[in-house]
C-alpha cells in the first residue's frame, strides 16, 4: 500500500513510492539509513559518498557524520585535517576563518594567524592597518606625518618618515630628543672652529648651510691680522706699503705688527714724532761734526 507503482505483488516489488517516503531496495521507506541519504529528485535513497559516514543530500558528498580516518566535517566535507582558511571548532568540525584573516586557529573566526596583503598588520590576532596607516583601495598605505604636519617633532625639517611611523632628531646648531631642542652655544662651549686670533659669534641653530656661529677676525684684540675668521693670516704691512715708518727708515714684518729702524746714516730724532710709527722720526748723522 505504500507504493505508488510496483513490480509485483509484494511490498518488496515497488518500483516508485507515495508520500514523503523514498525507494530502498524495492520497498518505500521514511528514512534511509546510515550511509543513504533521500534522492527528492528520484524519489529513492541513494548512498552517500564514500568519504562520509552520513550523509544529508541533496548530493551525494553532503556529509553530516565522518569517518575516522578523516573525522573533521567542514561545509559538507570530511577532511583529514583542517583545510585551509578554517580552523578546529570542535573536535569533529572545522569552522571557516572571519575573511579578515588569511588563516586563523581559533578559539574563534576572528583569531587570525595571518593576514592578508589588504590587511597585513596583525595586532591581538586581529588583521588591520594598524598605527600609522590609512586604509584606502583595500589596501593599506603610510601616512606621512612630517607632510601632513600630524608629528611632534621640533621643526619640519627634523622630522623623517618611517613606515608606519616617523623619527624625529635636533636640526645642526641644536640638541636636545628631537621633539625638544635647544641652541647649542658652540662659542661657550668650545665648539667652534674660529681662529684663535678671531671673534666668535653665535647664532641660534644653524638654518640651511650656515653653522650655529659665525667667526670674525679680531683687530681689536689682535691687530695686523685679517682673514674670514676661520684663518686669520698676518699682515705684511711692509710689502703693502701700509706702514706709517718714517722716512729714511726700514720697515720689518713682524707677527702681527712691524717695525720701522732709521737706515744707514740715519738716526732717530730726539723728539717725539706723533705722526710716525713708534713715535720717532730719522735725521742725517753729520759724521764730520761728530767726528765719526
Amino acid at each position: 500500500s505504500t507504493c505508488s507503482t510496483c513490480a509485483g505483488p509484494t511490498s518488496a516489488d515497488c518500483v516508485s513510492c507515495e508520500g514523503e517516503r523514498f525507494l530502498l531496495s524495492g520497498t518505500c521507506a521514511t528514512s534511509c539509513g546510515a550511509g543513504r541519504y533521500p534522492d527528492s529528485l528520484l524519489g529513492a535513497c541513494q548512498p552517500c559518498d564514500e568519504s562520509c559516514d552520513a550523509c544529508l543530500g541533496p548530493s551525494s558528498k553532503n556529509c553530516t557524520a565522518c569517518p575516522a580516518h578523516a573525522p573533521l566535517l567542514h561545509d559538507g566535507g570530511c577532511h583529514a585535517a583542517c583545510p585551509a582558511q578554517t580552523y578546529l571548532e570542535s573536535a569533529a568540525a572545522c569552522g571557516a576563518c572571519d575573511a579578515t584573516c588569511a588563516s586563523c586557529d581559533g578559539p574563534t573566526s576572528y583569531n587570525c594567524l595571518t593576514c592578508p596583503s589588504h590587511l597585513p598588520h596583525l595586532l591581538y590576532s586581529q588583521c588591520s592597518c594598524g598605527a600609522g596607516y590609512n586604509s584606502t583601495g583595500g589596501t593599506c598605505s603610510d601616512i606621512d606625518e612630517c607632510a601632513d604636519g600630524t608629528h611632534d617633532c621640533f621643526s619640519a625639517s627634523s622630522c623623517a618618515n618611517t613606515a608606519g611611523g616617523y623619527t624625529c632628531s635636533c636640526p645642526d646648531g641644536y640638541a636636545g630628543d628631537g621633539r625638544t631642542c635647544s641652541d647649542v652655544d658652540e662659542c661657550a662651549d668650545g665648539g667652534h672652529t674660529c681662529d684663535p686670533r678671531a671673534a666668535c659669534t653665535n647664532l641660534i641653530g644653524a638654518e640651511g648651510a650656515s653653522l650655529g656661529f659665525a667667526c670674525e677676525c679680531d683687530n681689536t684684540t689682535y691687530p695686523g691680522f685679517e682673514g674670514d675668521g676661520f684663518f686669520c693670516t698676518d699682515i705684511d704691512e711692509c710689502s703693502r706699503d701700509t706702514n706709517d715708518c718714517p722716512l729714511e727708515s726700514t720697515c720689518t714684518n713682524m707677527e702681527g705688527n712691524f717695525s720701522c729702524s732709521c737706515n744707514a746714516g740715519f738716526q732717530p730724532l730726539p723728539e717725539e714724532c706723533e705722526m710716525c710709527h713708534g713715535g720717532f722720526n730719522c735725521t742725517d748723522i753729520n759724521e764730520c761734526e761728530e767726528g765719526i
